[in-house]
């Protein structure tokens, strides 16, 4: 789940299992946020929801490594940012410089179909890493340590 606002962009890594009766569990793994940079505090918003799509790729690939042992089955990347998804399966060489590049990576460690839209509303997760919170609020927040209920629906994937 990846997230920007005005003065940060933030990432955070699930990991969804399916036991045996069929419930779904999911817990985090791994987030991580930054402060927006200076150049970009007067740029849109979409720049910086780019880059905590990218900074999400790069959580998964360093996810991904540490637990090698782990069969993956699907992967699945989620951005409330459609201007961001849309650039993401856009042919970077029709974007300028700035996103053309980030796309690329994004691309290289992805497939356009593994990233889905996700309203605003049902973020919170990565809500939480772009706008933060104190930390009594966030030892409570069940959705933060948890994921949003989208990752415990059946036929979601």
């Amino acid at each position: 789940f990846t997230d920007a606002s005005a003065y940060a962009y933030g990432a955070c890594v699930y990991v969804r299992t399916v036991l045996e009766d069929g419930t779904r569990r999911s817990q985090l793994i791994l987030s991580k946020n930054r402060l927006a940079p200076k150049d970009q505090l007067d740029k849109k918003i979409p720049r910086l929801d780019l880059l905590g799509c990218l900074l999400g790729v790069r959580l998964y690939k360093y996810v991904k490594n540490a637990l090698k042992h782990v069969e993956w089955t699907d992967t699945v990347f989620w951005s409330d940012s459609q201007i961001a998804l849309y650039w993401i399966k856009k042919e970077p060489g029709k974007l300028k410089q700035f996103v053309s590049n980030r796309v690329k990576e994004i691309q290289a460690n992805t497939h356009s179909d593994q990233w889905n839209h996700l309203p605003g509303e049902m973020n919170v997760s990565a809500d939480t890493c772009s706008r933060g919170c104190d930390a009594k609020t966030l030892a409570n927040m069940t959705e933060w340590w948890e994921g949003p209920e989208i990752l415990r629906l059946e036929g979601v994937n």
